[in-house]
């Protein structure tokens, strides 16, 4: 976990926990660190905020525990192997967001109790037939009905009744039938080899993870550990369940990475994404719940290679936060102004991330602002553009009902539609170099 915890009242020296089988890190003159307990705290203050290194560990405390890359996907299957080693098992038990109701859970239970199951007495020979039953039962749906947001065919219920489903709808009724038997079960998701998206199930028996696909395969059951013999045909992205979790953390797999997915508590208003976790490197700050609200500001490290593929967690939940920086050392992102950025060369390329409650931003410098640069964000009342901004393609920024100064260049152009979905008394200023 990480935690910022001042010595005394008058402290001048800070204490970062980072990661539960780590030592402290000790840094001296934290002289920007303030702590707030709460969202009325005025110690915090964002105008005189600035970026700290000394938030930042200095040197990496472990010698190995290394994931790959999140970007190469050969990876990923032993990746997930390895924190599911040290993950806490007991999260398995439960259906992990599969959407069933008490009564349906328990027709399916005794159904596949005198109907799937057939007297076998192992856990894993149930499994077994589980999956068989699963292969051979659903019928592929090649035509998927119009979206119903009151009942999914895919949801476990509904492809139990109808027998029909794409790969989604067999894992969930796999998870389903799995549980029912006190088979722990998670449903996976990501690719399926030569093919594209996919949804399968990794489940636990006798402490040991098996990794399953009833979708196209009703014998095989592979152990997880074995990675090479399944890692090139089912490769995970996203892992529906907590790994496990500290008094700071809830920790998962998402989007090919090991991610912060949830931020339980903060002393402070500057929260450091911890550096590593029961032996590996945090990878993803990518929250799935809200943030706690004394925080403000968040500190990445140089080994965070992603904030989410399309930062729906910060952009749902990160509604607090006015800056957001980034360890110079990392090659995958950078801050400007306390937004994130994709790097090149260490510099901003793409803008990713505008804090939720920051009200004037500078974008960096970029020749062409292009659609969506800037968009669906609420608390933006004034942004400057970089005086080397010369072009504003349509719908550059859209959607910031709350915004009234435009600052660009005096020779930039832009069209009747580049800015879009802003207050109406918004003004377009072009600033003189």
């Amino acid at each position: 976990m990480a935690v910022l915890a001042a010595t005394s009242a008058s402290a001048q020296v800070v204490k970062i926990y980072q990661g539960e089988d780590s030592q402290p890190v000790t840094f001296r003159n934290p002289s920007s660190i303030h702590f707030c307990t709460d969202t009325e705290d005025e110690t915090y203050n964002p105008d005189e905020s600035s970026e700290d290194a000394s938030l930042y560990l200095a040197t990496p405390f472990l010698s190995s525990g290394n994931l790959l890359s999140y970007t190469t996907e050969t990876n990923l299957a032993p990746n997930l192997s390895k924190l599911l080693i040290v993950a806490e098992s007991s999260n398995a038990s439960g259906l992990n967001g599969v959407v069933i109701k008490p009564n349906e859970f328990q027709e399916i239970k005794e159904f596949t109790e005198q109907n799937v199951i057939n007297g076998k007495k192992s856990k894993f020979d149930k499994m077994k037939a589980i999956l068989a039953w699963c292969r051979s039962n659903i019928a592929y749906m090649n035509v998927v009905p119009e979206y119903d947001p009151d009942v999914d065919p895919n949801w476990a219920y509904p492809v139990f009744q109808n027998r029909t489903a794409v790969c989604q709808g067999y894992s969930n009724l796999c998870n389903v039938m799995l549980e029912s038997q006190g088979i722990p079960a998670v449903n996976a998701n990501g690719f399926l080899g030569g093919y594209g998206g996919h949804a399968w199930v990794y489940t636990l028996i006798d402490d040991t993870w098996y990794v399953i696909d009833p979708t196209n395969d009703g014998s095989t059951a592979y152990k997880a550990t074995s990675t090479s013999s399944y890692a090139s045909k089912l490769i995970p992205y996203y892992f529906d369940m907590p790994l496990f979790e500290d008094n700071t953390c809830v920790y998962g797999f998402r989007g090919k990475a090991f991610n912060v997915d949830q931020v339980k508590s903060s002393e402070s208003a500057i929260f450091s994404v911890p550096y590593a976790v029961r032996g590996y490197k945090l990878q993803s700050f990518d929250p799935q719940a809200p943030l706690p609200a004394n925080i403000r500001e968040i500190y990445l490290h140089q080994f965070i290679l992603t904030i989410g593929e399309y930062v729906e967690g910060l952009k749902r939940y990160g509604t607090n936060l006015v800056n957001v920086f980034v360890e110079d050392a990392n090659t995958k992102l950078c801050d400007y102004d306390g937004c994130v950025y994709t790097a090149v060369s260490k510099k901003p390329d793409q803008l990713l991330y505008i804090p939720g409650a920051k009200k004037e931003v500078h974008i960096a410098p970029m020749p062409t602002i292009g659609k969506n640069t800037v968009s669906g964000n609420e608390s933006i009342e004034k942004i400057w553009f970089d005086v080397t901004s010369k072009t504003f393609e349509g719908w550059a920024v859209e959607d910031c009902p709350n915004l009234k100064e435009i600052h660009i260049a005096a020779d930039a152009t832009y069209d009747s539609n580049s800015f879009m979905g802003v207050h109406k008394d918004c003004k377009i200023l072009k600033d003189v170099e």
